[in-house]
C-alpha cells in the first residue's frame, strides 16, 4: 500500500470525513477474522515485529502469550518489559511501512520515530 499516497488524500478530507474513517477502521479492525488470520501465524517463543503508534516506530519482541483479543509480547530490551498489543499491529507479512512525504524542507512529521 502506498502510504504516502494516502496520506496525501488524507491532508484533503475534513476532520468530519476523517473521523468518520477512524471509525470505519475501527470497525473493521474488530472483525475476529483479521485477530485469527494472524493467530494462525504465531507461535509462543517467536520473535515479532510490531507497530507501536505511541513511538511512531516498529519494536521487535518475543511472544509470550497469546490472548483472545491481545498478544503479550516481551520487548527486546535488557529490562525485558511485557506489553500487551492487538494482534493487527503485528507485521507477521514484514511489510515496509514506512510513510516517505515530500517535505519542502526537514523531515515531515510520519518521518519521526522516537529511537
Amino acid at each position: 500500500m502506498d502510504f504516502s499516497a494516502l496520506l496525501k488524500a488524507l491532508n484533503e478530507a475534513s476532520g468530519f470525513e476523517l473521523f468518520r474513517l477512524r471509525v470505519a477502521i475501527d470497525r473493521a479492525l474488530e472483525q475476529p477474522h483479521w485477530q485469527v488470520a494472524i493467530q494462525r501465524q504465531l507461535h509462543i517463543g517467536q520473535m515479532i515485529e510490531f507497530f507501536d503508534g505511541q513511538e511512531n516506530r516498529l519494536r521487535t519482541g518475543r511472544l509470550v502469550e497469546m490472548r483472545r483479543k491481545q498478544a503479550v509480547v516481551e520487548l527486546d530490551e535488557p529490562t525485558r518489559v511485557r506489553w500487551q498489543i492487538p494482534y493487527v499491529s503485528i507485521n507477521v507479512d514484514g511489510l515496509d511501512v514506512t510513510i516517505r512525504e515530500q517535505p519542502k524542507r526537514g523531515l515531515g512529521r510520519n518521518e519521526v520515530a522516537i529511537g
